[in-house]
Formats: structure tokens, C-alpha cells, sequence
């Protein structure tokens, strides 16, 4: 009796899932969001060896999407990668990994335990064996791993062994705080640090010389597509004002410059490399342009218009500031501050926010290198007396990469003093014991 119900199970989930066209997605439990974007004729797995797999049932998709993370790679490391061979059919298929997919697919139809899944595999009707085996024989794969950047690849990969170790729910996150901002500059080696990044700071990076915005055209793999408001834009005005060689001057007129919505990497003109939220349960994903720009159009009903940015990486970044030494000083003790930061990201240790708070509370170490970074900054502006009184009208000519410079490590320090519990979140209250009635500092 067991045997039987098993078989109609695993059948009735073969019909349902391997039908005329591979779709992995359907698979999946209903409103889950996993690195794999929804309804796409393809699947990124974790190999039986922890290696970075594509699937489809064609290589077509796969082959292209291949060739966009070999060109990405290219961009941010700065080093060339071979393409790997797309494989078909269970022969084609190394053992191991034909009998890895099968695994997966028996954990999926709900078998779990081993002694069950034993069971089916010691099991002699014909017909069980036949979908099974279909269903891997109907596969072509294509071993990625390698190709990626290594930080977006890290994450991809933590991403999808979340989403297998969490089929059902999908509800754990490691780093609660981390967002698109964070994920979008570190996995193009723009920053090395796990934090929350706020909106103005992110504007910040976003600064010639250490962003430029690109011409829709001339889009490549590894720049970031940033998201804003648009008060008279819609996107093809852009990108032709943009492709006809014109200033972003006049589009920065009409947009919130200083409060992106939304960064993403531009993988092709159908893909990015995202994080939707800083909020547990957002995964990093790969997903389709255009739901990204629904999503951040409906959330903020408004029209939302993109930018591409081409951006130095952390190290190129760095030469730039030693150009101006105590620039560059001030660069390192930030990076250091940034360590010390994501290390009560990744902490689970109860004091954390006290341990924050002694860092970013006034006259703490945060608080004092951010008043030498502002005192820096003082030194290049102009001020105009106005009614006895002196207010600041700009900034000294020739001082523009200082400024540039000093007004990102002050918002870098910024976004860490105000983020005090080390998870996205500020404000006293997240400092207060209800049990005692009193706050950590008390």
C-alpha cells in the first residue's frame, strides 16, 4: 500500500512538474521568492559538490546567460574566464550529479526522510523508475561555477542553499539590515563590507569620479541600474536624451538625486542582480528588469525612471584618494570603522546593541572621526555674511574630488552612527529594556 501511494505521488508530480516545457519554477511553493526569477525556463542549483549549476531543458537561455557572468566577471576582477560546455541528457550528465538532481527532485515531490527515499529506489515497478529518470534525462546543465564574480557568485550560492534548506517556508535571511544598496555595490567590488547602506549615502557613491552614469547603449554586465522618481522624465526620453550624448545635468534637475529608490546590477537587457528590501526574508535574486521596475513603481505609485552607472572598484577608489593624503588617511580609518561594524552584523552576541551604542554614541570613536572628517570638509567652504550672520554658498574651486571624497566618508560614518542597533534601524527606543524600564546606557 505504501509502495503504491508513493508511486501515484511521485508520477502525479512528474505530469505536474515535467510537462512539454521545463518550468522549475512551478515547483516551487506559491508566493516563495528564490534566487531563481519566476517563471523563467531555467533553474540555478547548488552542485552535489557545492558548485554553481544552470538548468533548462534547452541550452539556448542558459548558454547566453553564461556568456553576460563571463563578461561581468571580466568587468569587475579585471580577468577572463572560459565559457564551460552546456550538457544534455542523463548520459551526458555526470553520475553524480544525475543522481544529485534526483535527489532534489524526490525531496521536492515531498519525500524527505531517507528511509522513504530508499524506499523508492529499491522499489521495482518500472513506471516510478521511468518518470524519475525522464525527468533528469529530459535536463541540460551547464557548470558555472567560477564565472560569477566572486562575491556575487558567494552570494548566489548562499542564496540558493537558503532556498533548498527553507523549501517550504523561505523565511530565514542571515543579515537582517543588509539591502539593494549594499548588495549591489559590494557584489561589484565597489565596497568590501556587509551593512545597511542608507539612500543618501548610496547617492554619495554615485559621484563622478567615482561613478559616472552611462548611456543606455553602452550598457554593459557589472554596472549598476539605479532607480528614481521622475517628476517630467519617462524612461525612452531618457535614454534617448542619454544615447544622443547629452548631459545628465538636466535629467538630475527633474529627479530626487539625493534619494534613489532602488540599485541593481545590469546583467543584460532582460536580467539584473538584485536584493528586493534590507528586511529579513528578501533574497538576493536574479530576476527580470522589468518586474524590478514594476515592483519599485507600484510600491511608490509614482514614475520611476533608471540610470546606469560604471563605477571604480574599492582599490581604484583608494588610489584616487592618495592623491590627497589626508584624504586617504581618513579612507583607511573609515574601511577599519567598516570591519568593526560588519562584525556585529554577523554576530549573533546578545550585547550587540550596547556594543553598537558605546561605538556610535557621542564622543565615541565614530562620533569623533566623523567631527575630523567634517572639520576637513569646513576647510573648502565659502561662506557669504548675510545680516551679520555667515551661511555656506559652495565650495571652493579646484576642490571638487576633495569634497567628493569627504562628503562620502562623512555619510559612510553617518549611516553607521545612525544605524544603532546594527540592523537597519535607529532611533532610542531600540535601545530600550522593557524588562527593566531602562535604557542599555542606564
Amino acid at each position: 500500500m505504501f509502495h503504491k501511494q508513493l508511486l501515484i505521488g511521485l508520477i502525479f508530480f512528474s505530469f505536474r512538474i515535467f510537462g512539454n516545457e521545463f518550468t522549475p519554477y512551478t515547483r516551487r511553493v506559491d508566493n516563495t521568492i528564490t534566487f531563481t526569477p519566476k517563471n523563467e525556463g531555467f533553474e540555478f542549483f547548488l552542485g552535489p559538490e557545492r558548485e554553481l549549476l544552470l538548468i533548462s531543458s534547452n541550452c539556448g537561455e542558459i548558454v547566453e546567460l553564461q556568456e553576460r557572468f563571463i563578461e561581468w566577471n571580466s568587468n569587475v576582477q579585471k580577468q577572463s574566464v572560459e565559457s564551460n560546455k552546456c550538457y544534455c541528457g542523463e548520459k551526458e550528465i555526470p553520475e553524480k550529479t544525475a543522481t544529485h538532481f534526483k535527489r532534489i527532485l524526490l525531496k521536492r515531490a515531498g519525500i524527505h526522510p531517507e528511509k522513504e527515499r530508499m524506499e523508492l529506489f529499491r522499489f521495482s515497478k518500472k513506471r516510478g523508475k521511468r518518470n524519475i529518470g525522464k525527468a533528469v534525462s529530459d535536463l541540460c546543465y551547464l557548470n558555472i561555477d567560477g564565472v560569477m564574480p566572486k562575491k556575487a557568485e558567494k552570494l548566489a550560492k548562499h542564496q540558493i542553499y537558503l532556498d533548498e534548506l527553507n523549501f517550504f517556508d523561505n523565511q530565514s535571511y542571515d543579515i537582517d539590515g543588509v539591502n539593494c544598496y549594499n548588495i549591489s555595490l559590494n557584489a561589484n567590488d565597489v565596497i568590501d563590507s556587509e551593512r545597511h547602506i542608507s539612500p543618501l549615502e548610496m547617492s554619495k557613491y554615485l559621484k563622478p569620479p567615482i561613478c559616472d552614469v552611462v548611456a543606455p547603449k553602452n550598457s554593459r554586465p557589472g554596472d549598476l541600474l539605479v532607480y528614481y522618481r521622475s517628476e517630467k522624465y519617462e524612461q525612452a526620453s531618457i535614454d534617448a536624451h542619454l544615447n544622443g550624448g547629452k548631459s545628465v545635468k538636466d535629467i538630475y534637475l527633474h529627479i530626487d538625486e539625493a534619494n534613489p529608490l532602488h540599485a541593481a546590477t545590469f546583467i543584460s537587457d532582460k536580467f539584473v542582480f538584485e536584493k528586493k528590501g534590507g528586511a529579513a526574508g528578501f533574497p538576493v535574486q536574479v530576476s527580470r528588469e522589468s518586474e524590478s521596475r514594476k515592483l519599485n513603481k507600484e510600491v511608490q505609485g509614482e514614475t520611476v525612471i533608471s540610470l546606469s552607472y560604471r563605477c571604480k572598484n574599492k582599490q581604484e577608489i583608494k588610489e584616487f584618494a592618495k592623491k590627497y593624503p589626508e584624504i586617504y588617511e581618513f579612507f583607511n580609518q573609515v574601511e577599519e570603522y567598516e570591519k568593526c561594524f560588519e562584525g556585529f552584523y554577523t554576530s549573533d552576541d546578545r550585547n550587540l546593541r550596547s556594543k553598537v551604542y558605546q561605538l556610535v554614541k557621542d564622543g565615541g570613536s565614530f562620533d569623533i572621526l566623523n567631527k575630523l572628517i567634517y572639520s576637513e570638509l569646513e576647510k573648502y567652504k565659502i561662506y557669504e555674511t548675510y545680516k551679520g550672520h555667515q551661511y555656506p554658498v559652495g565650495y571652493a574651486a579646484g576642490s571638487e574630488e576633495q569634497v567628493i571624497l569627504l562628503e562620502l566618508l562623512e555619510r559612510k560614518l553617518h549611516t553607521m552612527i545612525d544605524d544603532r542597533n546594527g540592523r537597519g534601524h535607529d532611533g532610542p527606543e531600540d535601545f530600550f529594556d522593557w524588562e527593566t524600564g531602562k535604557y542599555l546606557w542606564e
